[in-house]
């Protein structure tokens, strides 16, 4: 779930549309349902992800509200403790990044090199 699939939910075409401090304060069950799923979805792969390559810590950030980003990191937290691998020694833990959200995309861009060395 992308926040384009958010902006499509709630009937917008682009994220730029958006703003999702208002729109949360109109339409919180759209935002809670969006949530609910992204949640479920990062949980499942970041868990599968550390599982493979024994990640400790995951930071997320992102364009999200600070209140509605530690909602989401907090159900992804609820879902990857129930796909962790037996046996690990600590936890899979998640913070909320403290980059401005207008440079997240281009500090997540700059994983990729690393990602395409990994797998």
């Amino acid at each position: 779930m992308s926040l384009r699939g958010l902006a499509h939910a709630l009937g917008h075409d682009r994220v730029a549309e958006l703003d999702l401090t208002a729109l949360y304060a109109k339409r919180p069950n759209a935002f809670d349902q969006w949530l609910e799923q992204a949640g479920t979805d990062l949980g499942r792969v970041l868990a599968g992800v550390s599982n493979v390559v024994d990640v400790s810590d995951i930071i997320i950030n992102g364009l999200l509200p600070p209140e509605l980003l530690q909602r989401l990191i907090e159900r992804t937290r609820d879902v990857a403790a129930e796909y962790e691998m037996n046996g690990r020694p600590g936890r899979l833990a998640f913070h909320q990044g403290r980059a401005k959200k207008e440079i997240s995309a281009a500090l997540g861009a700059a994983t990729v090199p690393l990602y395409e060395n990994l797998f």
